[in-house]
């Protein structure tokens, strides 16, 4: 099962249609991922952390929480979750 975790950044926080999924990690870069951690405590450090060493989002976006997806295959690398 693929499992992947996301940032979720937006323009306007109180407007969920400008926000977008930014890929952090998943599966197969670290094979301890499981959807209770991805969702849990370790997912929002882990987003947060990606947040944080990418100082250049905080320009135009804000920090919108994180999101985790589950599925058969690795979803297409176009940032949406």
């Amino acid at each position: 099962m693929f499992i992947a975790l996301y940032l979720t950044v937006c323009l306007d926080i109180t407007h969920r249609a400008t926000c977008t999924n930014l890929p952090v990690i998943d599966n197969t870069q670290d094979t301890t991922i499981t959807i209770e951690r991805c969702m849990g405590i370790e997912g929002a450090a882990s987003s947060m952390k990606f947040w944080q060493n990418n100082i250049g989002l905080h320009d135009k976006f804000k920090y919108g929480g994180w999101a985790c997806r589950v599925g058969n295959k690795k979803a297409p690398d176009n940032g949406g979750a």
